[in-house]
């Protein structure tokens, strides 16, 4: 670390500075995460100790934002765990799907979507299961996300060449058009999937408002719960839980296994995989 370990009351001040410049309360999130965020921001400033930078922050909004946007982690991938999206196509997506009805559609729930790719990823599995159905099946993806800027890149569904490695070529062929060197994804996919703002830490509102209920079949939410602090943690992961209908998935990524591993409110669905079952109970 640069200069050594933060003092305990410098890293203290430097993050209520953030938060109260950027009215965002920061010290929602894990500690080790705000400590590698501070020093990338020391190295790139050429800053010798965390006192030099508390001193460089004050007054600062301009740097404070720079903080408070390094925090919002908006990465993603299409099909980025290939043993989880071949246990959606093969087995949860049809067992889900012989369950419902045109009237009864499947609901399902991208939390921290970043650009999209994942509620795409889906989608496009659903409309592959649909048309095997004949039409017989309708579903809704709920995609949300913290920040405006990146919605607004998910909804134009344009993505570059090294974004779309892992999509099947068929996938490719038949769902994205290639304009100059971006891949865009079907206006047939866009339609079924809403993209809105929303705080898994709103207090007001447990689900995406646009959703206008919970009771999701299928609520993803992968490699967001690392980023923040374990109480914090918990009272995301009731809100998920909550969302759920009764026997609704919560798919969470591998490195969030443990966070849940003990929630007797939900169970895992195969021993291989970060995908849980919510009980019969609410």
């Amino acid at each position: 670390m640069i200069g050594g370990p933060f003092m305990e009351s410098v890293f203290e001040e430097i993050i209520s500075l953030v938060s109260g410049n950027c009215r965002k309360d920061i010290s929602v999130y894990d500690e080790d995460f705000l400590h590698r965020t501070i020093e990338k921001r020391l190295l790139s400033l050429s800053l010798k100790s965390s006192d030099e930078y508390l001193e460089y922050i004050k007054g600062n909004q301009l740097e404070t934002s720079l903080i408070s946007d390094s925090l919002s982690v908006s990465y993603s991938e299409f099909f980025r765990n290939p043993v989880v999206f071949s246990l959606l196509e093969q087995h949860i997506l049809p067992e889900l799907a012989s369950r419902k009805s045109l009237h009864d559609g499947i609901r399902v729930w991208s939390a921290g979507c970043a650009a999209g790719q994942e509620a795409y990823s889906l989608a496009i599995l659903l409309n592959e299961l649909d048309e095997v159905q004949q039409g017989r099946i309708s579903y809704r993806i709920f995609a949300t996300d913290v920040s405006g800027s990146i919605l607004e890149m998910a909804r134009r569904g344009s993505f570059d060449g090294s974004t779309v490695q892992n999509v099947k070529l068929k996938h490719i062929d038949r769902y994205f058009s290639l304009e100059g060197e971006s891949y865009t994804i079907a206006d047939s996919i866009k339609s079924h999937v809403c993209f809105s703002l929303h705080n898994l830490l709103d207090d007001n509102s447990i689900y995406p408002p646009d959703s206008i209920y919970g009771s999701f079949d299928i609520v993803f939410c992968s490699n967001v719960l690392i980023y923040f602090r374990e109480a914090v943690r918990k009272t995301i992961i009731d809100r998920l839980r909550r969302s759920l209908s009764a026997g609704g998935l919560l798919i969470l990524g591998e490195a969030e296994r443990a966070f849940v591993i003990n929630d007797e409110s939900i169970r895992p669905y195969t021993p291989i995989t970060a995908i849980f079952r919510k009980s019969g109970r609410r």
